[in-house]
């Protein structure tokens, strides 16, 4: 009964945070409550960044279709603060699939309801259609036994962990607390978790496509990293939900291929590891 409290109340929040926007508050809650499938996940608030850097919220985000809705009103959305939501995962806006529902002053009830019908429709069908779909279930997002069972982690399954404790069960660690930014599974790789933005004496972003993080250094500091030093790294970027709960999701597997007293280059050499390689 507990889980589904948990479940009931998390589902609430997240239609909460468009409370104050009323047209978006009303759409979003028709398509999710017309939809009525527990096994396609959502997310309100979902941030994305256009090619040229800058991030904007997106009403309502469908990651297993990477399907974005926008609700359309008279005004235009502006752009947020890169630092008001930093810690936020950010979504490459093109990677993601645009509808809208139009809510200007040229649209009615019945224009925004059949435009609704029609975008369920559509979501309906790509779930159909989709060969690869996996159900969402919210009792099994942070399960480190799921993972384990499988064997196997990919970018694309955006597997969540909720500590570093969890993420390192994964490689046959069983630690009581875990806070360092890094943790060795043999002499050649570690697991690391990076905070993807200004954090501390480094700064460390991710390219649009995955593919590289970078780090820059942004205060001076004694010590000097050797190259020979950089591991290859199995990275689970720290990350914050649209409600605040911090998490950490697998990135891919990366290794330096760039480095100076002041910055360092990864490139990943990896979307996929099998857990069997590592215990």
């Amino acid at each position: 009964m507990a889980r589904t409290i948990d479940e009931l109340t998390y589902y609430a929040k997240l239609l909460s945070k468009l409370h104050y926007k009323k047209y978006e508050f009303y759409v979003v809650s028709r398509i999710i409550h017309l939809l009525n499938d527990s096994e396609i996940q959502f997310t309100t608030q979902q941030v994305v960044r256009k090619s040229d850097g800058k991030r904007y919220l997106i009403d309502l985000y469908f990651p297993q279709f990477r399907l974005a809705v926008e609700v359309d009103e008279e005004y235009h959305k502006s752009q947020i603060e890169n630092d008001q939501l930093r810690e936020r995962e950010v979504v490459a806006y093109a990677n993601v699939d645009f509808k809208r529902i139009d809510c200007s002053n040229e649209s009615s009830l019945e224009t925004v309801h059949e435009d609704i019908d029609n975008l369920v429709n559509h979501i309906r069908e790509l779930k159909n259609t989709k060969q690869d779909f996996v159900p969402y279930s919210y009792a099994e997002e942070f399960s480190v036994e799921k993972w384990k069972k499988l064997g196997t982690i990919s970018v694309d399954d955006n597997a969540k962990f909720k500590t570093h404790v969890d993420v390192l069960k994964l490689f046959g660690k069983d630690l009581d607390q875990h806070q360092r930014g890094t943790s060795p599974l043999n002499n050649s790789i570690q697991v690391w978790f990076p905070k993807l933005y200004d954090n501390g004496d480094w700064k460390n972003s991710l390219s649009e496509d995955g593919t590289k993080i970078f780090q820059s250094r942004v205060a001076r500091v004694d010590s000097k990293m050797k190259v020979s030093a950089i591991k290859d790294s199995i990275v689970f970027a720290h990350q914050k939900d649209v409600l605040g709960n911090i998490y950490y999701t697998f990135k891919g597997v990366y290794r330096c291929i760039k480095h100076t007293e002041d910055t360092i280059e990864y490139e990943r050499i990896s979307s996929k590891i099998f857990l069997s390689d590592y215990l």
